[in-house]
């Protein structure tokens, strides 16, 4: 699921008859889903007065100044007891956005009490300290010398954090890979979108590739996907078109996207279809 960040908090400093804070969102706080939580106070005599957040230059929402404050009417009892405002605002596509607080009296007449920026991020970007794990999942039905072929490309990439699967019905040969780390997971289920959603339900990577048993992956393939999220975060998904072309899948989108759908036709385009409508799409030649 994608987070929010926010990158910029700036407030102004008011001469009297006003007082006022933006306490929330403040630089580094991290939101989950689209919503960005605004909270803060301001102090005014003038009565009729709302706050109102425009996003990138158009209001959005309009507060009222209802919230009970004790805390700050200790430091400023002049201050109204309901000198609070509490609202919510959705960040708007992948680019930075830019977020103003002001209070707006009756006569249209405003104050600036903040500026804050955000932008998108995913979870798994929030913690840049690990490298990614990326899942390689393979569908097989028999032991044939391209499914050992497909498990020794995805072996042999040159990424080191990956795990492999095979999933379906892979016979001794393909099991043999076991000893390298390989892991076989059988099913009764058939078809490409149910046994890619088995794959996507027992590996544990942030990205995911899903390859049939005849498919190769070139040994930077792993490298190339991950470097491409890396330097397109908003990207849900990479792919690379060609002879030796492949998708690779942020796990967290399929929380809002959706996985594979059995009843398509060609259930990884319908698939990247579907994620264009959500995120961006990122392809390579």
């Amino acid at each position: 699921m994608p987070l929010i960040e926010i990158v910029g908090s700036s407030q102004p400093s008011l001469d009297r008859p006003f007082r006022s804070a933006v306490e929330t969102p403040v630089l580094g706080e991290l939101f989950e889903g689209p919503i960005v939580e605004f909270r803060g106070w301001f102090v005014t005599e003038r009565s009729g007065t709302k706050i109102e957040i425009a996003r990138n230059g158009s209001v959005v929402c309009s507060l009222e100044i209802d919230q009970v404050r004790p805390d700050v009417r200790e430091v400023f009892p002049e201050a109204s007891e309901r000198c609070g405002f509490l609202g919510r605002a959705s960040i708007e596509g992948w680019s930075e956005n830019l977020f103003e607080v002001r209070a707006v009296f009756p006569s249209r007449a405003a104050v600036s009490l903040g500026s804050i920026r955000a932008r998108r991020m995913w979870r798994e970007d929030a913690d840049r300290g690990s490298p990614p794990f990326v899942s390689i999942v393979i569908r097989a039905s028999r032991a044939t010398p391209e499914a050992s072929a497909s498990v020794e490309s995805a072996l042999g990439q040159t990424y080191p954090h990956i795990e492999v699967l095979v999933v379906g019905h892979p016979e001794q040969e393909v099991r043999g890979f076991g000893s390298r780390g390989v892991r076989s997971v059988e099913a009764e289920e058939k078809g490409v979108a149910r046994l890619n959603n088995l794959g996507i339900r027992r590996s544990v990577g942030d990205f995911l590739l899903f390859l049939g048993q005849e498919e190769r992956l070139v040994p930077n393939a792993v490298q190339s996907a991950v470097d491409a999220f890396r330097n397109h975060p908003e990207a849900g998904i990479v792919v690379v078109d060609g002879d030796s072309g492949f998708a690779a899948f942020r796990r967290s989108a399929f929380e809002t996207v959706g996985v594979f759908d059995a009843a398509a036709g060609d259930p990884e385009a319908e698939l990247i279809a579907r994620f264009g409508e959500s995120y961006p799409v990122l392809r390579q030649a």
